[in-house]
């Protein structure tokens, strides 16, 4: 290559004492992985590193920056040969960059810069190699980031699956319980059922006995009759008016006494029956609630 190297076009550069490497990267068009890809290859390319371990690039830095891309990029040198290139424009007094002197001889050439640098290859072959190079380590550290990232989500998803068969065990435990619930429920309907039935048996028995004792009141009413044709038979016979309306008297007695006795075991009976009803349509009326509470739950959490 030419060892006229034509000075890069340097694009302005905002006034102010340092700069992020961010900012450094938009100054000379470059990712910022290269900018420290580079800070390995070129050792005056050592920007100042905060207490935070960030870094901090001054202006001369930036103007090296942009010398080593004219010549990586525009003008085809392989790494080598701008590491050993820059060595000679700043000899030849056409870079104003100040590289160190490891040997002490004043001449900015010590062995340690001739090891580091190399010798300069020619060729467009090796330039396209060193660009390959360079391209590929790049990709590196672009696929160790995505890698470290499709690790995050990995975890993440592993976390969230957890969370989510947790969940579904919760789901689980709480159907199994409101099924247990649900079968009580039947068992008790059951029981309740079981309740009405003989409540309603009861019922009939009673309306069964409110029979027997109308039958048996009309009977009482047939010889009440009977004793009172009998007595208007013998009414004629009788000898005193004293004794017929004494028997009257005993008589009327007796018939209101049977009656009142009637009456009384009748309502007896109807009060017992209509508490017994009332009961039972409590007790059916709340066991219907009941179930429709709980089927409702359980075909929600189905």
């Amino acid at each position: 290559m030419a060892e006229d190297t034509p000075q890069p076009d340097l694009p302005e550069i905002p006034d102010k004492p340092f700069f992020k490497i961010g900012e450094v990267a938009d100054i000379v068009g470059v990712k910022p992985y290269i900018l420290r890809y580079w800070e390995t290859e070129f050792q005056d390319v050592s920007p100042r590193k905060t207490p935070t371990r960030h870094r901090q690039y001054d202006r001369n830095d930036i103007e090296l920056l942009l010398h080593i891309k004219s010549l990586l990029y525009d003008q085809m040198y392989t790494v080598a040969g701008a590491r050993k290139r820059l060595q000679d424009m700043v000899h030849e007094g056409k870079l104003n960059i100040f590289f160190g002197d490891d040997d002490g001889d004043g001449d900015g050439e010590g062995e340690g810069d001739v090891s580091h640098l190399g010798d300069a290859l020619d060729g467009a072959d090796q330039a396209v190699m060193e660009q390959e190079l360079c391209r590929l380590r790049a990709a590196t550290e672009t696929l160790t980031a995505e890698r470290d990232r499709a690790l995050e989500t990995a975890t993440m998803a592993t976390d969230a699956l957890r969370e989510v068969e947790a969940a579904h065990a919760e789901v689980q435990r709480e159907a199994r319980r409101l099924r247990a619930e649900l079968d009580q429920t039947h068992a008790a309907l059951n029981a309740r059922d079981k309740v009405v039935a003989e409540a309603r048996a009861d019922q009939r028995a009673l309306r069964d006995t409110m029979a027997e004792l109308e039958i048996k009141l009309q009977s009482a009413h047939d010889e009440r009759d009977a004793v009172l044709a009998a007595h208007a038979a013998s009414a004629a016979d009788a000898s005193s008016d004293l004794e017929r309306v004494t028997e009257e008297a005993w008589l009327r007695e007796a018939q209101q006494a049977a009656v009142s006795e009637s009456q009384r075991r009748q309502k007896e009976l109807r009060d017992r029956l209509q508490d017994h009803i009332a009961r039972t349509r409590k007790a059916l009326y709340a066991i219907r609630e009941e179930t429709i509470g709980l089927s409702m739950v359980v075909h929600a959490d189905e």
